[in-house]
């Protein structure tokens, strides 16, 4: 901690505990608005920065990817789940006017309903997919919530950087300075 004389006393302090790093003035001396007074360790900070960066680039790309993947995708994959219901329900049609002639068993007959009702079911995916992925769908708006808490997160890394460094609040001259480098102050 230390004090410098403005147009009165301000005392300088840090949020919780760090060790100092470097020193860069001393008692007596003047300094300008916004120079730096003493470095903190900035590890941890600096760590904790970069892991904020990647998770907001983490989730642009998963934001980007839905964008330009995803749907496109599940618009192919229930267009193909309603040419198999279209095809499933001729093939129904067709195995039942050749049971209602004899001509196949009732097994087939079932297998065809069957068919049918699995395509029914594919398709009603393939529309819940599709609506996932859609500008107000789930997959987006997870997307979209994810990228927000990163971006919130990088902007608390980046503060907390900044904390990392005891500044001049304006022109002034140090009276006390009570830190040397290497020790640990709160």
């Amino acid at each position: 901690s230390g004090r410098v004389l403005v147009a009165g006393d301000v005392e300088l302090g840090v949020k919780g505990v760090t060790r100092a790093r470097e020193v860069t003035v001393r008692e007596g001396a003047h300094v300008e608005a916004g120079q730096v007074l003493v470095k903190f360790d900035a590890a941890e900070a600096e760590a904790a920065l970069a892991e904020a960066r990647a998770s907001v680039q983490r989730s642009l790309a998963e934001v980007r990817r839905l964008r330009a993947k995803a749907t496109p995708l599940a618009q192919v994959s229930l267009e193909r789940a309603v040419v198999d219901v279209a095809y499933s329900e001729q093939e129904l049609s067709r195995v039942e006017q050749l049971s209602r002639a004899g001509a196949l068993s009732a097994q087939q007959l079932e297998e065809a309903r069957n068919a049918l009702s699995l395509a029914r079911t594919r398709r009603d995916a393939a529309q819940v997919e599709l609506s996932s992925t859609l500008s107000d769908g789930v997959d987006r708006a997870v997307a979209v919530a994810a990228l927000g808490q990163s971006q919130a997160a990088l902007e608390l890394a980046e503060a907390r950087l900044s904390d990392t460094a005891l500044i001049a609040p304006a022109a002034a001259t140090v009276v006390h300075l009570d830190v040397d480098p290497g020790e640990s102050v709160q």
